[in-house]
């Protein structure tokens, strides 16, 4: 689904509830419907978005303890000068302890790079520090986490 807008139909649908929150529901889901899916959110003042992974497990294989990975502090976007450091930090929950990725562009942070610091906090706080940050810098971090 990486790319593509979900078409909303009898099997795929959203719901808007009271809080703020959307789910998006799919029905009858196949090996298709797998891959990484962003919720983008925009108004006069700006946009916000996030992402989460869809993994499809045949019926009765996901354990039965535990808590699936979620966002409690999504990433923000922030604003650095040249040869600032630049910290993006987001916070999430999960039991068993979430895997973490960075990515710049599309394109996965490593977390041996001499450019970035990666941290992963015990209270669930994911911090991306980018240090002397430089014009090839800008771009388009996320966070995600299996």
């Amino acid at each position: 689904m990486q790319g593509k807008v979900v078409e909303i139909s009898e099997r795929v649908t959203t719901e808007y509830k009271e809080d703020g929150s959307i789910i998006l529901t799919i029905r009858n889901a196949t090996d298709a419907d797998s891959g990484e899916y962003r919720c983008e959110a925009t108004n006069d003042f700006g946009n916000a978005w996030t992402e989460a992974p869809v993994i499809l497990a045949a019926a009765g294989t996901l354990p039965t303890d535990g808590e699936a990975p979620d966002f409690l502090a999504p990433v923000r976007p922030i604003s650095v000068q040249v040869g600032q450091k630049a910290v993006l930090e987001g916070k999430i929950i999960g039991t068993p302890e979430p895997s973490v990725k960075w990515y710049k562009g599309g394109v996965e942070i490593s977390k041996d790079h001499e450019k970035y610091h990666l941290e992963s906090l015990p209270d669930g706080t994911q911090r991306l520090t980018v240090n002397e940050a430089t014009f090839e810098d800008i771009g388009e971090y996320r966070v995600s986490f299996l």
